[in-house]
């Protein structure tokens, strides 16, 4: 008989200095691969790695989990038994499998009494499918826990011992297959192993089972019963070398007294021994205990190693430890002081997860620092939801200071967070039933892969959605496809109706012309753009083919072919994303594998025949996709970050912990209230919540020279404190009994608070515990301090070198005057400034308003002035899609017109008899003024706008006027504003060149330097000036103008981008604003002249046509 030898230390690298001792003595077959069981390939490659340093080579080791060796086992024990062990190959009892055994299953039952649970959650609606889908896949999860943790149980219900809705569903499942459960297949091991007569040779020479912090009873009872057969080393990570198995934390102490009687609580020996232990130390504990119980067999030769290792006490990291080693918490807490210096244990309090990221930059860099020996290698970052700090992780660590960078890699990651394929095909799988809305569609364009079957490049995507916006595409994919959702069929500001534009504005001339066929031809596509209309509208096309595919009731096999060809007709992969590819055809290959085995003659459960609804089989798909993968990225030389996951116990010097929060971590047990496990537990079962404390844990004592811990602990909005996760909480507790700080207590001496923002001053002031590496934040702390010493920080630092203008188009003077300041960043500067990025509508209008019923108004006053019939322009205008969709678009277009007619009335009075067009070239001040002026009419110039008269209409007319009043004299007629309030006239002008050259003289000052004229606020000024007001009260009014004000409905004009970049918030309503509005708007306002409305009389002079509102 062979025997058990189980290895046990507090150091992992203690028990892999044993396992290369072993390793050195060769196998008596060469060519025999050595099996070491893990439980991650986290462990598996830093094994390799260790032993390859200590040996020279790694070569021709296995690395089974548990589940295959087993598998591995029963294939070898049990050749005369016809099943396959391939866990490639899908087996009877394997949970995908039952999960869609139990689709078939479950309806037959539902009758039954016994399942009026589950009837009454299955009740008939939409979708049936998928809720069936989801409470089979939950079953089948929870049956193969039965099988590991409760074989007994499986044991019962085959031999019809119990008659609940369960073991029904059990016997339906494993009666007439050919496969045998984990659970029986143990059985038959167990006796094949324990059998006398077994003379078959050995299943291996010895194996190891290395890190894993607990096994089921139902694995370690095959691996120790192995024994019989081969050697079996078990190397274990234990926290104390003394044996710690009946300790209990408080909580549980004070259960067991609450549930004993009185009279023999004096019989009960309950020890709380060390508080970290009994608290966090459960799973292992339970492990342990288990594995003590197999001593009292005799048919088993079981001996313990210990290979720990004491721990030197230098500071308050290696102080814990050692306690734990020693089983030591009863140490007077006066004889052990925490130098000030000491922090090997840190935990940091930050306000956001981003923060968190950023503060350990920084600190990483100061470890860097201060310990050379330290390299990227031996840091280990782990958080309990990696999918919330993976993105941040990347946004800090890929944009470092110069000199500061730090490598790193990601692993544990949600797959469909990581590859834009799989995004994009399960984006592609949400269409069917979806609204198919313009940014839902374009999100998919932007996959690369996409983007690449189809020709288009990403430079092009800027144009394909200017073309979106532009044809006002919505929502659906025709007038026929919204009838689905209770529309009517209205084609407008639908795909098909924007790509037969985009189509129609290559073959025929342009919006002006008349709609063909209802459709309205787009302009701008000629060329190249042609060709990109084709690839777009290719694009289109596949989309809409997949979505109606998609979008009906398939078998299985037939699902399985329609997602292969998706995958061939909307991605074209290129070098590592064809690994992305195969990952999901992976997952359809396995799909086609149960349905064949699943649909052979005589199977109960034949999905051959089953259909299945689309909503189930997506989410079938995703559910599989979004399953993290942990094999890439762990331990690849740079800092590792990764989830808290169970098995991590591997050593490193510095271990970081971020994102502790409360009520994050440990996180809950959520079984299903069906799991008869969660009802009844008992000691080894798998618990979330004692796996995570076990985690912190192992985290504590695998730590070799700093432990870091940190958490959100600071309100975003009012800095008020949050409380850590319970862990933290306790470990801080056990601290502060067991250990004297110089600040008071832990809390005080251990935890740092950070501020809410990087670039606050405290982290570059020497005498503060808080630092910051970041040179970008630093620059930034001292302009908030420059900027609290001076009361103005000027933009420019220094004056800019005189530029004189010679030759000034009118277009240039016009667009100065607007705004200067934007005129200056534009021009001098080369800056311009943009808003947000604009988002795509998801709406069909409702209603005009804004932008777009100014554009209207527009073109609608241009026909009311040509045409005497602009109701007959109504499918023109509809066919652009401004419009709300059916009659309510109709009575807007009436209701824009009517609201225009009164408006087209004053103007056609004053353009009866056009004029052609004048050309400007005038000489002030030795300066060349040229420019083409249009609108000009016998009564003069006639400018309008469909909207009530701003300041910056009268000033464009205004340097008209007097520009033709220097070319053609003081007797030129009248200019015009006509607005859809009021008609304004500028008479001739005596003084028109000194006044001009007033404002070239201006215009020049505002190219070397920012001028304080802003048209709306300088207006409403020289207005309450002129009406008697003094300065100060002129100044105050404008100032209403200029704030800001959450009572209105429009923004200020201080917050113009421009204004508000270079003045900061400060107000420039000075001296210099006082004057440059006197100069240049009040002669305009002394000018100006408003009248109410105009009035046809040909008897009389246009001067006397006028009513004057006055």
């Amino acid at each position: 008989m062979s025997t058990v030898t189980i290895y046990q230390s507090n150091k992992t690298e203690k028990l892999l200095d044993k396992l290369a001792e072993i390793l050195r003595t060769p196998l008596s077959n060469p060519l025999a691969p050595e099996t070491i069981i893990v439980q991650s390939k986290g462990m598996e490659r830093w094994i390799s790695l260790q032993l390859a340093e200590r040996m020279e080579c790694c070569a021709n080791i296995e690395f089974p989990f548990p589940n295959g060796f087993v598998r591995s086992l029963f294939a070898e024990l049990m050749p005369d038994i016809d099943q396959s062990f391939n866990k490639d190959k899908p087996q009877e009892f394997d949970v995908d499998v039952m999960t869609w055994k139990l689709m078939q299953c479950i309806s037959k039952h539902l009758e039954n009494d016994a399942f009026a649970p589950l009837a009454n959650y299955l009740i008939d609606d939409v979708i049936l499918d998928l809720k069936k889908l989801q409470l089979c896949e939950r079953i089948a999860d929870t049956f193969d826990q039965y099988v590991i943790f409760r074989p007994e149980m499986i044991d019962s219900w085959e031999k019809k011992q119990d008659n609940h809705w369960q073991a029904i569903l059990w016997r339906a499942l494993s009666e007439n297959v050919s496969d045998l459960h984990d659970a029986r297949l143990g059985q038959m091991a167990m006796k094949r192993l324990f059998d006398n007569n077994n003379n078959s040779k050995p299943f291996k020479e010895r194996f190891f089972v290395f890190g894993i912090s607990a096994i089921p009873k139902f694995h370690t009872q095959l691996l120790i019963a192995l024994s019989h057969i081969c050697d079996v080393h078990i190397f274990l990570l234990n926290p104390s070398q003394e044996y710690w198995g009946e300790i209990r934390s408080k909580k549980e102490i004070a259960r067991i007294h609450f549930k004993t009687s009185p009279d023999l609580e004096e019989d009960l020996f309950l020890e709380e021994g060390h508080p970290l232990l009994a608290s966090m130390g459960k799973l292992g504990r339970d492990f342990f205990n288990m594995l003590y119980g197999f001593m009292d067999n005799h048919y088993i030769q079981m001996d313990f190693k210990d290979c720990f290792e004491p721990v030197s006490a230098k500071n308050l990291l290696t102080s814990v430890q050692a306690q734990m080693l020693e089983l030591n918490s009863e140490m007077e807490k006066s004889t052990i002081h925490v130098a000030p210096e000491d922090h090997s244990i840190a935990v940091h309090s930050c306000h956001s997860p981003m923060r968190e990221v950023e503060v350990l930059y920084d600190q990483l860099l100061h470890m860097f620092e201060n310990d050379p020996s330290l390299s990227p290698r031996d840091v280990l970052v782990m958080t309990p939801d990696i999918e919330t700090y993976a993105p941040l992780i990347q946004a800090v660590f890929d944009h470092p200071d110069r000199h500061t960078a730090i490598p790193y890699s990601i692993t544990d990651r949600n797959r469909r967070k990581e590859s834009q394929i799989i995004d994009a095909f399960l984006m592609i799988l949400d269409l069917p039933g979806s609204r198919l809305e313009a940014g839902q569609m374009l999100s998919i364009l932007e996959c690369p892969a996409v983007a690449r079957r189809f020709n288009i490049a990403s430079t092009d995507m800027p144009l394909i959605n200017h073309w979106v916006e532009e044809t006002r595409i919505r929502w659906g994919e025709s007038g026929e496809y919204r009838t689905q959702f209770g529309m009517g069929a209205y084609p407008e500001n639908t795909w098909r109706y924007a790509l037969d534009r985009l189509l129609l504005g290559y073959a025929m001339p342009g919006e002006k012309d008349h709609p063909f066929c209802s459709i309205l031809p787009y302009d701008a596509i000629e060329g190249q753009t042609a060709a990109l209309v084709g690839h777009f509208v290719q694009w289109a096309e596949t989309i809409f083919k997949t979505v109606k595919a998609l979008d009906s009731t398939k078998t299985i096999i037939e699902w399985v072919q329609i997602f292969n060809t998706v995958l061939d007709d909307c991605f074209l992969p290129q070098d590592v994303e064809d690994i992305q590819i195969i990952a999901i055809r992976d997952i359809l290959h396995r799909l086609e594998q149960i349905s064949n085995k699943l649909g052979q003659e005589n199977n109960t459960f034949n999905l051959n025949n089953m259909s299945i609804s689309f909503s189930a089989i997506k989410w079938y798909l995703s559910h599989t996709l979004e399953k993290p993968r942990s094999h890439m990225g762990f331990l690849s030389g740079h800092v590792t970050c990764c989830a808290m996951l169970p098995m991590r116990a591997i050593p490193f010097k510095v271990i970081c912990m971020i994102g502790l929060n409360d009520l994050t971590y440990p996180r809950r047990d959520r079984s299903p209230n069906f799991d008869l496990i969660a009802q009844n537990p008992k000691a080894g079962d798998r618990s979330i919540r004692n796996d995570d404390r076990y985690i912190f844990l192992e985290a504590l004592i695998s730590a070799r020279k700093r432990l870091y811990i940190s958490y959100v602990g600071q309100s975003i909005t009012d800095n008020a404190l949050r409380p850590p996760s319970v862990l933290i909480s306790e470990l801080l507790d056990y601290l502060d009994d067991h250990f004297v700080f110089s600040n008071g207590n832990s809390r005080e001496s251990l935890i740092t608070y950070h501020r809410l923002q990087a670039f606050h001053q405290a982290y570059f002031n020497d005498k503060n515990i808080l630092f910051s590496y970041s040179s970008d934040n630093c620059n930034a702390a001292k302009e908030l301090i420059a900027r609290t010493k001076q009361t103005e920080v000027p933009f420019l630092s220094k004056p800019f070198p005189e530029v004189v203008e010679n030759k000034i188009s009118l277009t240039e003077l016009l667009t100065f005057f607007r705004n200067p300041i934007q005129y200056f960043f534009n021009h001098r500067l080369g800056l311009v400034l943009t808003d947000r990025v604009r988002t795509l509508e998801r709406r069909e209008p409702f209603n005009i308003e804004g932008l777009e019923k100014y554009n209207l108004k527009n073109d609608l006053l241009d026909i009311l002035l040509e045409n005497d019939a602009p109701y007959a322009f109504l499918d023109q205008i509809r066919a652009k899609g401004i419009l709300p969709l059916g009659e309510v678009g109709r009575v807007a277009y009436i209701d824009v017109i009517d609201e225009l007619k009164q408006m087209s009335k004053k103007i056609q009075h004053l353009i009866k008899d056009p004029l052609p067009d004048i050309t400007l070239d005038i000489k002030i001040d030795g300066i060349q003024l040229f420019g083409n002026i249009q609108n000009c009419y016998q009564e003069g110039l006639v400018f309008y706008r469909p909207t009530k008269a701003k300041p910056k209409d009268f000033i464009d007319c205004w340097l008209i006027h007097l520009a033709l009043n220097i070319q053609e004299g003081s007797n030129r007629p009248p200019s015009w504003f006509v607005g859809n309030d009021n008609a304004y006239q500028f008479p001739s002008i005596v003084n028109s060149k000194a006044l001009l050259s007033e404002l070239i003289s201006i215009f020049q000052q505002g190219l070397n330097e920012p001028i304080h004229f802003f048209p709306e606020t300088s207006y409403v000024f020289i207005e309450t000036l002129l009406k008697g007001k003094t300065e100060v009260q002129s100044i105050e009014k404008a100032a209403q103008i200029w704030l800001p004000n959450k009572y209105r409905n429009y923004p200020s004009e201080s917050e113009n981008l421009y204004y508000d970049r270079y003045f900061q918030n400060h107000i420039p309503l000075d001296n210099s604003f006082i004057s440059l509005a006197k100069t240049i708007l009040k002669p305009l306002q002394q000018n100006l002249k408003k009248y109410k409305s105009l009035q046809q009389d040909d008897n009389k002079d246009s001067e006397n046509r006028l009513v004057n509102k006055k």
